[in-house]
């Protein structure tokens, strides 16, 4: 966390709904996956099967 960092309520909900792109990083200790095309407003989830 960032001292003056914004929290979850500084944003509006509309901001964490839509499409995800998934990569799947199960078993690997580095994630290498090519992130080319990811931008700063898109929504990834890294796919660790890890609960």
């Amino acid at each position: 966390m960032l001292e003056d960092g914004k929290t979850l309520s500084d944003f509006p909900v509309e901001t964490f709904i839509g499409g995800a792109i998934v990569i799947d990083v199960c078993g690997q200790k580095k994630i290498t996956a090519d992130l080319k095309g990811i931008g700063p407003c898109n929504i990834v989830f890294f796919y660790t099967r890890i609960y």
